[in-house]
């Protein structure tokens, strides 16, 4: 249990503005809108479910995290474009641990769009080598991936 849930006191000030009220919103709505993040398609609201996942992490809501990883998911079935990509992975592996069954199944989700789309992301993605290279861990899931295929 994370040390926000067992103080029970949540200090929201340190967070992003718009992922906190996507959070919020979906407490009291079971939804969240993440089709106004900007106009680069849909590949670039990854890194905004991605960073809801990770608040969420952060204080322990289960059925959030549950849901933003579906958002996630069918982003996964959209090409790539700009740098949505890139900035995903990033913010999943630096802003969880991994550890737990939901992160490691957003990791799982994200290294398969990366084996299945790996050409058109070295094309497209312009952050996409710098991840591979810089983000611990990112480039080994997906070798082990591409062996599994």
């Amino acid at each position: 249990m994370s040390q926000v849930a067992v103080e029970r006191k949540i200090d929201l000030w340190e967070d992003d503005p718009d992922v906190v009220h996507a959070m919020l919103h979906y407490l009291y709505n079971f939804d969240y809108n993440d089709r106004d993040i900007d106009q680069h398609g849909s590949v670039s609201r990854m890194p905004f479910n991605i960073r809801v996942f990770a608040l969420v992490h952060k204080y322990d809501i289960e059925p959030l995290k549950i849901f933003a990883r579906g958002r996630f998911k069918e982003l996964t079935k959209c090409e790539p474009s700009g740098d949505g990509f890139s900035r995903a992975v990033k913010l999943l592996y630096e802003g969880t641990e991994g550890t737990g069954t939901h992160e490691k199944n957003m990791r799982a989700d994200l290294v398969k769009y990366a084996w299945m789309h790996y050409q058109e992301l070295l094309d497209e993605d312009p952050g996409f080598r710098t991840v591979l290279t810089n983000v611990t861990g990112f480039a080994a899931d997906v070798a082990t991936e591409c062996s599994a295929d």
